[in-house]
């Protein structure tokens, strides 16, 4: 795996890039973003050993502590952070296509969406 570094004249802009992006809502497709987590979590468990050495030549921590303080704990925030990954969905046209019209199937990459007009309605909306 080759590392990929970041100059650090490049950080203030991407930071600023990325707060914009949040503040405007923009977020990255639900797919990419369990993928990334699953990937930090495949290199955390890849590198397992690498890094509870790195902790005890830095820290001084025995490697069970290193784990279980260290290791162990950010893996289990990024298993929570992948089950409360949520999709949603949000109408222009509520009366429309209410919120529990859009319903959301499948797992993983390997998704559906049904959107069910509400009964004797026609119309438009925009879901997002």
């Amino acid at each position: 795996m080759e590392f990929i570094t970041t100059p650090l004249d490049d950080i203030a802009p991407k930071v600023a890039a990325a707060r914009a992006a949040f503040e405007q809502g923009n977020t990255r497709p639900h797919a990419w973003r369990v993928a990334t987590l699953e990937r930090l979590r495949d290199v955390l468990v890849e590198r397992e050993g690498r890094l509870l050495d790195a902790l005890a030549a830095d820290f001084g921590k025995p490697r069970a502590e290193a784990w279980l303080t260290e290791l162990g704990f950010t893996i289990g925030d990024i298993d929570t952070a992948l089950g409360g990954l949520v999709l949603s969905a949000a109408s222009s046209n509520a009366s429309l296509i209410p919120a529990g019209n859009v319903v959301f199937g499948g797992s993983g990459a390997s998704r559906t969406v049904a959107i069910t007009p509400a009964a004797n309605l026609s119309g438009s909306s925009t879901i997002t």
